[in-house]
């Protein structure tokens, strides 16, 4: 970005036009600024009278205050015009001059050298075409840009956080558009290219029109970013005929400028630097605001597991136990929320396609691992705590080849995160193992924060979520019991199919917990499918059992090694670190290992023969969900490093968008595709295909090869 700033002698003089309608208050308050803070030799000023309800009680006003001012000019409509018209006009009949043109609402205050600023921005280029300043109140150019959930901010914090923000950005941002309530435009484009439109009436997305007509011959629109000017957006119309407008013209907008809106949001979503975005968190509001939480629960799917009563679990403690003067808000897609009712937990509950405030912390109870998650967090919380599970799902390439960017994602969740809450040692130290020096300074803000049992015996808060898939045959080997409860589901890494093979001579009646498909192969075994069990149903399943095993090559901790213990059983694990690490926490008795399926069925017959253990009170996930939000409190209590914020945005922030920009090329040609496959002529074209490629070979006629020529920007992105 240019660092000089050119002198003011090269500088154009302005002629701020005020197109007026009515709304005398806000009018009385505009004049007002321009008389303190445009009074300047280089710059004229045009009040025009749009005769509105009121034109000769504001005529009368307008008059007294420029009564002496030899630069500040008036002028009257001979009729109602609208606001378009009237801008036109002025620009084209009632100013001759050759100076460049500042439209500004009458509803807008100037403060003290942002005319200046503007005049000097537009200057930097010849192909700045348009420039705007930052406001209270003024969509993209509003600062702060995101926000607390009460609203815009008020002019007062608008000046606040300005005054504390701006010397750190850049001088401006190249936006699609200059927002139009303070709009200072180059002569020489308008004298080239005009200015509004006149089929947007009475107004509302003309400067938008404007803004993407001059940029299609190569003229940038401008934010600057340290120019202020205030915006109390009047009630020239009312909130329904401007609701009207706006949407009537952004159909002609959108129809002219299709990717208008692609331009906008990729512009909020990657434009911001990080003073900029967090500026309401860096700039503390002060008096009795909240500290701004998020909990981000978009891994969360509908299966009643171990992942989503970790998540719940923690909504219940903050649920019952709100934290004073902390605002929680959860993210979830809107399946989600319905689903497990997370309304009913008393907080905010976010769609997390449409988040558009800043928090001073997220905190998400597994892993970073898709790009939109990362870059939710990333754009949205000033500081990020995250849960670390395992690493099972970047091991096996059948997870991998599925997901390839879920590697770099989680990587850099971890390396960004402000915390991580390791649930074990091993975890972690699988996950160095897994990536070598890639996490070794991860480990410097890792606490590990051991699980526990997931089950809340006598309270079912699954009952409204889940409905039983338990079969009769099932039903009925649980209420018999004496079986060897072999704990898993249908992930290879549960060799569960290893488990019911060994275990199939050995006469010692089983029941699995499993998917549909082991279920399929297993015939004779009772299953009860894993992630549709209410806590009733899966409390039920660990009673029946006379010994439980838990044959899992892979976890990150081991609910069932706690919930088997809880309910004093022996249990038979296969032998890992982490199960070892495990049973030493929570000192644990009855635990037998092996290493081999052979030795499966020799261990859980010594198990067996074994003196029974006694229930013990085990370490449960609520236990953790408090540690968890302990540990979450200590970080949010940490001064803020804005530096660390802005490393952390040049390091994430072209990774998302660049895979973002992945994402929306696929499912544009998957849309595209779809419409394709289900469009007539596609219909049409199959059937000539089959019944040309039956003559064909019925008259031996080879089919010559087609070379396809693909875009190959496309493929790559893809």
């Amino acid at each position: 970005m240019p660092s000089n700033t050119p002198e003011i002698a090269t500088l154009n003089s302005i002629t701020i036009v005020i197109p007026v309608y009515g709304d005398l208050p806000t009018l009385e308050r505009c004049l007002v600024s321009v008389l303190e803070h445009a009074d300047e030799p280089w710059i004229e000023v045009l009040v025009v009278n749009d005769c509105g309800p009121d034109a000769d009680a504001i005529e009368a006003r307008i008059l007294e205050l420029i009564a002496g001012r030899p630069r500040i000019r008036y002028a009257r409509n001979p009729h109602n015009l609208g606001f378009v018209r009237t801008c036109n006009r002025a620009v084209s009949e009632l100013d001759t001059t050759d100076n460049d043109i500042l439209l500004l609402n009458s509803d807008a205050e100037l403060t003290a050298g942002a005319v200046a600023e503007m005049r000097e921005v537009l200057a930097l280029s010849p192909r700045h075409g348009a420039v705007c300043p930052r406001s209270n109140n003024a969509t993209i150019a509003t600062i702060p840009v995101l926000h607390s959930a009460s609203g815009k901010p008020s002019a007062e914090r608008s000046r606040e956080v300005f005054q504390a923000v701006s010397p750190l950005l850049d001088r401006y941002y190249v936006s699609p558009v200059a927002v139009g309530f303070c709009l200072l435009i180059q002569r020489r484009v308008i004298r080239n290219h005009g200015l509004f439109d006149e089929v947007y009436g009475a107004g509302y997305n003309e400067e938008n029109d404007f803004c993407m007509r001059i940029n299609d011959v190569g003229y940038s629109s401008l934010i600057a970013n340290r120019a202020l000017v205030l915006h109390a957006a009047s009630s020239s119309f009312g909130a329904e005929r401007r609701a009207r407008l706006d949407a009537e013209n952004f159909e002609i907008l959108e129809a002219r400028y299709p990717f208008y809106n692609p331009a906008v949001a990729q512009f909020v979503r990657s434009a911001y630097s990080s003073d900029d975005r967090f500026a309401d968190v860096l700039v503390p509001a002060g008096g009795d605001a909240p500290a701004r939480v998020l909990i981000d629960v978009h891994h969360l799917s509908k299966h009643y597991d171990g992942t989503t009563k970790n998540v719940l679990s923690l909504l219940e403690l903050l649920a019952a136990n709100p934290p004073q003067g902390i605002d929680i808000a959860v993210a979830a897609y809107e399946d989600t929320t319905a689903y497990f009712r997370l309304r009913d937990y008393g907080m905010r509950v976010l769609d997390y396609n449409q988040i558009d405030e800043v928090f001073d912390l997220g905190i998400t109870a597994v892993p970073i691992t898709s790009v939109g998650q990362l870059a939710t967090l990333t754009r949205h919380c000033a500081r990020i705590v995250v849960s670390f599970l395992d690493a099972i799902a970047l091991r096996t390439y059948r997870h991998v080849t599925q997901t390839p960017m879920k590697p770099t994602i989680v990587r850099a969740g971890l390396r960004w995160a402000d915390r991580v809450v390791a649930i074990s040692a091993g975890s972690l130290d699988d996950m160095a193992d897994l990536y070598p020096g890639s996490l070794d300074d991860v480990r410097a803000h890792t606490t590990v924060i051991t699980q526990g049992s997931g089950l809340k015996v006598g309270l079912d808060h699954s009952a409204s979520t889940s409905t039983s898939t338990l079969d009769p045959r099932t039903r009925s080997a649980i209420d018999a019991g004496g079986y060897a409860l072999v704990v898993g589901n249908g992930f290879g890494h549960k060799q569960v199919v290893p488990t019911l093979d060994a275990m199939a001579a050995s006469g010692i009646p089983v029941v699995a917990m499993a998917d549909r498909l082991i279920a399929a192969r297993f015939p004779d075994v009772p299953i009860a499918l894993s992630g549709t069990l209410t806590e009733a149903e899966l409390d039920a399943l660990y009673r029946g059992a006379s010994v439980v095993i838990s044959p899992s090559a892979y976890e990150g901790f081991g609910l069932s090694l706690a919930e088997a213990a809880q309910h004093g059983k022996r249990i038979v694990a296969f032998d890992t670190a982490i199960a070892r690490e495990v049973v030493d926490r929570l000192d644990l008795a009855g635990v037998s290992f092996f290493q081999t399926f052979d030795q499966l069925v020799g261990t859980v017959e010594e198990a067996l023969a074994a003196p029974s253990v006694d229930p013990i009170p085990v370490r449960t996930l609520s236990d953790y969900a408090a540690d968890l939000w302990r540990t979450s409190l200590e970080v949010l209590a940490e001064p803020l490093d804005a530096e660390r914020l802005r490393a952390r945005d040049r390091e994430l922030l072209p990774l998302v968008t660049v895979a973002e920009g992945a994402l929306d090329t696929a499912l544009r040609l998957l849309a595209q595709n779809t419409e394709i496959l289900a469009s007539r002529s596609f219909r049409v074209a199959q059937l000539l295909a089959t019944v040309s490629g039956r003559a064909r070979r019925l008259l031996r006629i080879r089919p010559r090869a087609r070379t396809v020529d693909f875009d190959r920007r496309v493929i790559d992105q893809t």
